[in-house]
């Protein structure tokens, strides 16, 4: 046994560096490459703490009423216009409120494909003006409905093919907050994290994005080459040879 123990030391150094790179070089290589951002459509958006990153939908669109889908009864009454929707592991969601709260044995379960995993639902009145990377995308109808019925998929369901409310109190840090948790599909491990989850989301929904993405900075470093931090109306501002350059150069970038 004490072998054992002592191959994982030894073993933990290159691991981590090995996982470093690979996630490093595989945010560089996007998925759905040639891809081109929409100019009309739905909007949806992509929002991260620089942690944890979560979808974000209007509450209700002609492809869909999420209070049809989701009980509002769970949340408290207020003139909410949006939803957000972030998977992730039961024990980091529940347990977890902070990092510093952050339990040795809720992180090994998590991390070694040992818990179970939790979908968070957020109800906004507005979408959230500060979080530390946030990016919004126009759909069509058939990115759109893609993207809903993924995560309509990561949803754990009873026999009658209803949802899991899960049961939690004693969370402080949630007191303020309009959070509920649903039981949901799928392990969180290593190599298919929070952000991983949100990364394929938009790979169904045929948007430029990372090839693997474990952390959320993959998403927005290729979200930001899809639709570029300056707006055609922000550049359309600006003096003409400015403005050609400029283009040139975004354009450039749209094509790599």
């Amino acid at each position: 046994m004490i072998w054992i123990i002592l191959i994982l030391i030894l073993l933990a150094p290159a691991f981590v560096i090995g996982y470093i790179l690979m996630a490093t070089l595989l945010k560089w290589i996007p998925t759905n490459r040639k891809a081109r951002p929409n100019a009309e459509g739905t909007t949806m958006w992509v929002i991260s703490n620089g942690a944890h990153s979560d979808l974000i939908f209007p509450l209700k669109t002609p492809d869909i009423d999420w209070t049809e889908f989701i009980d509002l009864e769970l949340f408290e009454h207020t003139n909410y216009q949006y939803i957000s929707f972030g998977w992730g592991d039961k024990g980091f969601y529940l347990e977890t409120p902070t990092w510093a709260e952050l339990q040795p044995k809720v992180a090994f379960k998590a991390l070694f494909y040992l818990g179970e995993t939790a979908m968070q639902v957020v109800l906004y009145e507005e979408i959230p003006q500060n979080p530390k990377y946030k990016k919004a995308i126009k759909l069509n109808a058939n990115q759109y409905n893609n993207i809903i019925q993924y995560v309509k998929r990561s949803f754990r369901y009873t026999p009658q093919k209803q949802l899991m409310p899960i049961e939690f109190a004693g969370l402080p840090a949630y007191e303020h907050l309009n959070y509920h948790f649903f039981e949901a599909m799928g392990r969180y491990h290593f190599f298919k994290t929070c952000n991983c989850w949100v990364n394929d989301a938009l790979k169904l929904a045929e948007v430029r994005t990372a090839t693997w993405a474990p952390f959320s900075k993959a998403i927005f470093h290729q979200l930001n080459k899809f639709i570029p931090e300056e707006t055609d109306e922000q550049l359309a501002l600006q003096p003409v040879s400015v403005l050609s350059r400029r283009q040139r150069i975004l354009n450039r970038f749209r094509r790599l």
